[in-house]
């Protein structure tokens, strides 16, 4: 059953830190956007993003195409990043990276023009402006030209076959996303402390493999929140196991994007002396 909106948002730990510039605040107005929005479109196994290595129906379900458990970076015990992610591991152990499962929402279509149409049209609600690519976003930034929640498009993740396990077609895409947003960061320095960086797809993928060695159009996926205000080292959203063809829908994307949009719009980040990007849950 999916959780109701905004349920999430209240309960989860999914929380910015502090906003507003009151008195002992260190940080300074923030640069604009606050919000970067990265498109994975195709829809992205979010079962390799975030990969539940100590289920043994993921290895039951995916023969030839689960990232083997030795491999997987483990973040919590239970959840891993796909090796080809490595790039982002400092940021989850410095607590600026997050992850949330079985997140998409919940009457999702699998249809790649619908599900895309319809996660457009959201981000135009917020006023998500595109951008081609996260370097052109970066030197917005840098320049106080960008506006508050920016959009930019990913293609190549939808992999019906030769999807590949730790590497492969899936493995290269993650590669070019991992060392895409490291560098990203690193360009921004200092002004990541204000940034949020948000990745999202239509919807996920199966989680049993096909006879073509990938995976087919499913429900739930995952997206990375990475930047300062992002309470992180933790996988968030209630996990709701591996049943069926489907990974179930629990936490709505649109709680997510709207939490952080919320964030952008305040174009203000704050922490007390002595913290830094640390949630107060």
């Amino acid at each position: 059953m999916t959780i109701p909106r905004r349920t999430f948002v209240q309960s989860s730990g999914l929380a910015l830190i502090t906003m507003g510039l009151g008195r002992g605040s260190r940080w300074a107005v923030s640069d604009r956007p606050a919000l970067v929005c990265v498109v994975l479109r195709g829809a992205v196994d979010g079962l390799s993003v975030i990969v539940p290595h100590q289920e043994p129906t993921y290895y039951r379900d995916r023969p030839r195409i689960a990232i083997p458990a030795k491999d997987v970076i483990d973040l919590d015990g239970q959840f891993g990043l796909h090796p080809s992610l490595a790039p982002l591991k400092p940021f989850w152990d410095n607590k600026i990276l997050t992850a949330i499962h079985a997140v998409g929402v919940p009457d999702v279509l699998r249809s790649h023009p619908e599900a895309q149409h319809r996660q457009n049209s959201w981000l135009t609600r917020l006023g998500a402006v595109p951008f081609a690519s996260l370097p052109d976003i970066a030197q917005a930034i840098k320049t106080s030209v960008a506006p508050a929640v920016v959009v930019t498009y990913l293609d190549g993740w939808d992999t019906h076959f030769n999807q590949g396990a730790s590497d492969g077609r899936l493995a290269a895409r993650l590669r070019e996303l991992g060392l895409g947003l490291a560098a990203f960061s690193r360009d921004l320095g200092e002004r990541m402390r204000s940034v949020v960086v948000l990745t999202m797809s239509e919807f996920g993928r199966t989680t049993r493999e096909n006879g073509n060695g990938g995976t087919d159009h499913g429900h739930a996926t995952a997206m990375l929140a990475l930047g300062g205000p992002v309470s992180g080292g933790k996988v968030l959203g209630p996990w709701p196991g591996l049943d069926g063809r489907d990974l179930a829908v629990t936490t709505d994307f649109r709680d997510v994007l709207s939490l952080y949009s919320r964030h952008a719009r305040r174009a203000a980040v704050a922490a007390p002396q002595g913290e830094r990007g640390q949630a107060d849950g």
